[in-house]
């Protein structure tokens, strides 16, 4: 059965892979048993991006009012501007609400700014302390 997939069209057998999460490799055409169908890293990078995205929310939940009474702010725009978006969907979001768009865009901005010059000394940190391999390397 496994034979069959090697004449398949290439790139229909990745873009199968990609949506299931599996991969097919080399050894596992040559052989008649399914059994070589190997789990991708690529499955467990969704499943983890997928928990950490649920336990951000629910720590960001939880702290958007803390922070709001910390620093005199509505909490209802504070709330707008740490939930995960875009900027213009949270800034038409914000003007429906009737919240302040200038601070849910400030904090939209804010974030992506820290996020974009933090995540290269970040990456750098840690591939320095041994507890990321960079892409490619073995």
């Amino acid at each position: 059965m496994v034979d069959g997939l090697s004449q398949k069209p290439r790139q229909w057998l990745s873009i199968v892979e990609a949506a299931c999460g599996v991969g097919f490799d080399a050894g596992a055409r040559s052989v008649d048993s399914a059994s070589q169908v190997t789990v991708s890293p690529n499955l467990a990078t969704h499943v983890l991006t997928l928990v950490a995205a649920v336990a951000g929310g629910f720590v960001f939940s939880l702290l958007h009012v803390p922070l709001a009474w910390a620093m005199g702010l509505p909490p209802s725009a504070v709330m707008l501007g740490m939930a995960p978006g875009g900027m213009p969907e949270m800034g038409v979001t914000a003007k429906a609400l009737g919240v302040a768009v200038l601070l849910v865009l400030g904090f939209h901005l804010t974030r992506t700014l820290m996020c974009n010059f933090l995540l290269g000394p970040i990456h750098r940190g840690l591939v320095r302390l041994g507890l990321f391999r960079p892409h490619g390397s073995a």
